[in-house]
């Protein structure tokens, strides 16, 4: 897999943010676990696991969100898909 040339310096810094994440013991232990198995989903390509993982938090919040009746900020997931109807219907 070849990075065009600016992408090595986003990768190097979504690498040193998901080893951060990893070795701060104060990171929720399911939330470490998880983000080891979107690398494992996602070989060479750390940016592709820290979405992955980004999203999953993203569908845990929104379905806190609907148990709580409306979304925090009503803002897109990453991937593209909508942002939730923050009406309670």
């Amino acid at each position: 897999m070849t990075t065009p040339f600016g992408g090595w310096i986003i990768r190097r810094q979504v690498w040193c943010l998901i080893s951060d994440v990893l070795s701060d013991m104060t990171v929720d232990e399911e939330a470490r676990l998880a983000l080891l198995r979107h690398l494992a989903e996602h070989p060479g390509n750390p940016e592709g696991a820290l979405r992955a993982q980004v999203n999953d938090w993203q569908d845990r919040e929104e379905r806190k969100d609907r148990r709580n009746c409306g979304t925090p900020d009503g803002m897109p997931k990453l991937d593209g898909s909508p942002a939730p109807d923050p009406d309670c219907g």
